[in-house]
């Protein structure tokens, strides 16, 4: 998820094109906790959403995601 810089740059990473990597703190029953993801930038695909140059395609992932981690929050 590229952050706003994206829109004139082209570059899907701020700086060093680092991937994406997700991890998790999980509980005694392996549920999880807490969600981490590094070098992804969720926050600026919600914010600039209603940018139409920032790109569809990362907007809805975005909010795909959060969608999904609500709802599993919710539900386990």
């Amino acid at each position: 998820m590229p952050g706003r810089q994206f829109i004139w740059s082209g570059r899907k990473s701020e700086r060093d094109g680092y991937d994406a990597k997700w991890r998790a703190i999980l509980d005694d029953r392996r549920r999880v906790q807490v969600l981490i993801c590094h070098n992804l930038d969720l926050g600026d695909a919600w914010e600039w959403a209603d940018d139409p140059q920032y790109p569809e395609k990362f907007r809805s992932l975005a909010y795909r995601i959060g969608i999904d981690a609500v709802a599993y929050s919710m539900t386990h």
